[in-house]
């Protein structure tokens, strides 16, 4: 399951998503479209600074 399946599934708007993990929307949309890969320890520190 991909980035946008699960985004999609949880019925989250990339705007949304992007606030929950603090980044912009641009980034998700690249993500989503194979035009960015962030990084593990990216991933990392994103889900360590979620509430």
């Amino acid at each position: 399951m991909d980035l946008k399946q699960i985004r999609e599934k949880k019925l989250l708007t990339q705007q949304q998503l992007a606030n929950m993990v603090s980044v912009d929307r641009t980034l998700i949309s690249k993500i989503e479209s194979g035009a960015a890969t962030p990084s593990v320890s990216y991933c990392k520190e994103k889900k360590q600074a979620r509430p």
